[in-house]
């Protein structure tokens, strides 16, 4: 019998205490093993780390305030597993997400990393945000986050950590020099996040995501070029 392979998931958390055990809780309830849950406290104010040390599968290490890169690297390095996933600490993982990823990167071993798809949800009570309503983007669509992937570990460490001075768009960032370098990837055609809006997302100023996206392509022409050059 194969052996399946054992999954590291990391959560950085800053403050998150309002969502947190939710987002455990979505984890813990995969119908996947082996995985281990490694939480990345930041320099929280709250009690962020103990409701994540009330959980017996996560172990949580603590930064000073470095940032959500900063955070999910640290996890990286520390983590033992032979692919690496990301869950942000107010989303949601559906049930079948690690059994699909991985079972898509076990059947074509030159694929790098898989994606999935994400269904937006808003949090009762609040009010649907401006951009939201504005946009054209569909409710179910492709996440290009780093709470669909799932990646490869010696991927990951030849693309590069996510860059620390980046947010809210360094998932956009990593994605573009994995494609520099072409790492294949694949797509699950199904929803594997569950992506909450609410009154405090980071990645609710969608001025600062555009401009930093932006920023993120820009890098990405330069290098190309240097690489041409």
């Amino acid at each position: 019998m194969t052996t399946r392979p054992l999954v590291s998931v990391v959560i950085p958390v800053r403050d998150g205490r309002r969502f947190l055990a939710p987002a455990l809780e979505s984890v813990l309830a995969q119908d996947y093993e082996p995985f281990e849950l490694l939480v990345i406290d930041d320099g929280s104010d709250d009690d962020s780390a103990r409701v994540a040390s009330a959980y017996p599968r996560a172990r949580v290490l603590r930064l000073t305030g470095r940032g959500v890169s900063a955070a999910r690297n640290a996890g990286a390095e520390a983590a033992a597993g032979e692919l690496l996933a990301f869950l942000d600490q107010d989303d949601l993982w559906t049930p079948c997400k690690l059994t699909l990823q991985v079972a898509a990167l076990l059947g074509d071993e030159s694929l790098g990393f898989a994606l999935g798809y994400q269904r937006l949800f808003c949090e009762p009570g609040v009010p649907e945000p401006a951009w939201l309503r504005a946009s054209s983007l569909p409710r179910e669509h492709v996440g290009y986050f780093p709470g669909t992937l799932v990646v490869r570990r010696n991927v990951f460490e030849n693309v590069g950590p996510f860059r620390e001075d980046a947010p809210p768009a360094e998932g956009a960032d990593w994605f573009l020099r994995a494609s520099e370098r072409g790492v294949a990837r694949t797509i699950v055609p199904e929803v594997v996040l569950l992506k909450r809006i609410h009154d405090a997302n980071q990645s609710g100023d969608m001025s600062a995501v555009r401009r930093q996206i932006l920023v993120a392509v820009k890098r990405s022409l330069d290098r190309r070029r240097e690489g041409e050059g």
